[in-house]
């Protein structure tokens, strides 16, 4: 009686998760990802169920793989994943599951909010970390059951690290593509991991700052052991997209298990298949080695995959964030992906602001701009700093202000912050270039690019020449959130020479489009200026328009011919 109450239960609450998951289109994916999954274990003619090995080999994160940068611990835990989100998620005892448990489980991540989801990827972290590293340093208090129930108190500066490492291969993995080489072949990709010491440098200033006073912050070693709950209240403050790598990670893998079925089945055949194309591949890739150093010109660049990875964290605009995401990763399999467009470098294109103005005109899309410069102060001579700021709509020349909310100030080295617009005022962004023939003015307007403040007192000033950047302090400023963007800084503006600066821009193919067309349109505006259609002034030897020039260049030749 009462298992039949029970089941009845079970399937009225199974039929009403159904009834709302068919109008976002999530049913179709569940159930063919179960159909796929529960085929080896229908065999008997009873229930169809999926194996619990099964469903974790679907939520594992091969094909990739870290090549060997001195940090082994991420493999390991890499390895561990796909185990660590069924007990997550879905159950940790069980061996099988059933239709009514799969969506049980799905529906603790689509009901999860952005605490939730921060919750649950530090478990699947400490979950997979805990079955393949031995860290006697760790702070993590758990319960006498290890897979559920873990009560995570406090976390190290390495598994910190290892933490955002693993939510870096957990985006990359989200953006593989579901039909190419790598997915459908059962090969291994093997991908480079970003540069995040200025993301740990922030992570660790601000929980020391939090954690002062508190027992839960101490050192132990070398290393410093910060709460769990100051390290969330910096992700959701700075980098809040990282919340919700785990459920887009698992939503994508969900999606692709009917390919990853497909791999599954024919995985005898992609193996001897990618045998017999590696050897073929050989002489190729010794010739790709002979162009290493065009490859390593990639990393002076200012927007490295570390960067790009943690500006698009912080934004809220999804599709530029989404166009570093996939820059960050590195992993481009079709052609028509958008990734960041170089508009401007000074290094590469001239230093000016005339320069400058040549490249971004006519491009209306969202611009990061990331900027190099080295100061001159006597306090810290020689320091090199990287700051930026996103342009939510690209740079106009204006005599005025403009810009929107969407737009955000960036100390990027040697610690990561964002300054987002507090809504007090309107002084976004100011970009003016004189331009030729214009009316003439006692105080013409002033040359160069200033981020916040006032007019005259900008927070960020770089003068035309982008030879001199000038940093004032955040009391001058009411439009972006208070905060250095230099290290070290003090109440008095700080010089610095500039070295190098950047715009990216994060418009997709679209906007390099619309920008083509108007630099068109302005080249014919110019061409057009510059030609005079003589066939327009009718007959010219009888136009009074070549009296009045002849008269110009000789205005006695009409009295010599009267004498």
């Amino acid at each position: 009686m009462g298992a039949g109450q029970s089941s009845s239960a079970e399937n009225h609450a199974a039929g009403v998760l159904e009834t709302k998951l068919r109008g976002s289109g999530d049913l179709t994916v569940l159930e063919r990802a179960f159909e796929c999954l529960s085929l080896s274990s229908d065999e008997t003619g009873k229930q169809a169920l999926i194996q619990r090995k099964k469903l974790e080999g679907c939520f594992g994160l091969a094909p990739l793989a870290v090549r060997d940068d001195g940090i082994s611990q991420i493999s390991q835990i890499m390895a561990s994943v796909g185990s660590a989100i069924v007990g997550e998620y879905f159950d940790a005892e069980h061996e099988t599951f059933d239709w009514n448990q799969l969506l049980e489980g799905y529906q603790k991540i689509i009901e999860a909010t952005g605490v939730e989801h921060l919750k649950a990827l530090f478990s699947v972290f400490f979950r997979a970390s805990g079955t393949a590293l031995e860290d006697p340093k760790s702070k993590v208090s758990k319960s006498e059951n290890e897979g559920e129930g873990a009560d995570i108190t406090s976390i190290s500066e390495t598994q910190l690290q290892n933490f955002l490492l693993l939510c870096w291969v957990l985006m990359c993995h989200t953006r593989l593509p579901t039909k190419g080489n790598v997915t459908e072949s059962g090969g291994v990709l093997e991908i480079s991991l970003p540069n995040i010491n200025s993301l740990m440098s922030a992570a660790v200033s601000a929980c020391e700052k939090k954690s002062k006073g508190e027992t839960s912050a101490e050192q132990i070693g070398r290393e410093m052991v910060f709460s769990i709950s100051n390290v969330s209240s910096w992700i959701l403050s700075t980098i809040p997209a990282l919340s919700e790598c785990l459920v887009r990670y698992v939503r994508a893998q969900l999606t692709r298990i009917p390919v990853l079925s497909k791999v599954d089945s024919h995985d005898e055949q992609n193996r001897t298949t990618t045998s017999q194309s590696a050897e073929s591949e050989e002489a190729g890739r010794t010739s790709d080695d002979k162009q290493e150093p065009e490859n390593a010109k990639k990393d002076v660049l200012l927007l490295h995959s570390g960067t790009a990875w943690a500006v698009g964290l912080s934004l809220k605009d999804y599709t530029a964030a989404e166009i570093l995401f996939r820059a960050s990763c590195g992993i481009v399999e079709a052609a028509d992906v958008e990734l960041p467009t170089l508009l401007y470098r000074s290094s590469l294109h001239g230093r000016g602001l005339n320069r400058f103005w040549t490249c971004v005109d006519g491009y209306r899309a969202p611009v990061i701009v990331l900027i190099s410069a080295q100061t001159q102060e006597e306090s810290s001579p020689g320091a090199v700093f990287v700051m930026g700021t996103l342009v939510s709509s690209g740079f106009e020349n204006k005599e005025s202000s403009y810009g929107a909310s969407g737009c955000c100030l960036y100390s990027v080295e040697p610690l990561f912050c964002p300054f987002r617009t507090s809504g007090k005022e309107k002084y976004y962004v100011y970009s003016h270039k004189h331009t030729p023939g214009a009316v003439y003015r006692a105080q013409p307007a002033n040359e160069g690019i200033g981020l916040g403040g006032s007019y005259g007192k900008e927070r960020v000033w770089l003068d035309k020449d982008f030879a001199t950047l000038t940093v004032r302090h955040h009391a001058v400023d009411k439009t972006y959130h208070p905060g250095g963007l230099v290290p070290g800084q003090g109440f008095s503006p700080v010089s610095a020479q500039m070295l190098e600066i950047e715009i990216w821009g994060l418009g997709g193919v679209k906007a390099e489009q619309d920008q083509a067309k108007f630099l068109n349109r302005e080249n014919l505006f110019s061409e057009q200026r510059r030609k005079i259609d003589l066939a327009a002034f009718g007959n010219w030897e009888n136009s009074p328009e070549k009296m009045m020039m002849e008269m110009m260049a000789d205005p006695n030749a009409g009295r010599r011919q009267e004498r």
